[in-house]
């Protein structure tokens, strides 16, 4: 079982906090924090032991990692605003098929966009959305 979030470092920095459960106990699992001021996650599906997806965002860009068995690793995903991008949930149904959802905005917008991504087995694509 997994389980993500984030913590507050001691310089007041969001850093990305994942947490696995043994059966026994939980336990912290080192995640890349690459944001300089946010590194936030709110979801996180498996598709096995293998193959776990965290969402969220940092700083102002969508988030998405990967747990290979091993280690967590960011997997590069579209940010469709040069302003402000975020996901907030993940649905994993196979090693070729993830969904994450969150939104995206401009200055302009009234109210943020919604923002769909797909994974295919090698990129993260924007799938059109109302």
């Amino acid at each position: 079982v997994w389980a993500v979030g984030y913590e507050i470092n001691g310089s007041g920095v969001d850093q990305t906090l994942i947490e696995q459960w043994n059966g026994t106990s939980w336990n912290v699992v080192p995640s890349p924090s690459p944001g300089l001021y946010s590194n936030d996650f709110y979801s996180v599906a498996a598709v096995s032991a293998n193959d776990v997806w965290a969402v969220g965002y940092y700083d102002n860009s969508t988030l998405i990692e990967q747990w290979n068995g091993t280690s967590w690793n960011v997997v590069p995903s579209p940010n469709p605003s040069q302003f402000d991008n975020g996901l907030s949930d993940v649905a994993a149904v196979s090693t070729n098929d993830a969904w994450a959802v969150g939104y995206d905005s401009n200055p302009i917008d009234v109210q943020p966009q919604t923002l769909i991504e797909q994974w295919n087995g090698s990129t993260w694509n924007v799938i059109p959305s109302p």
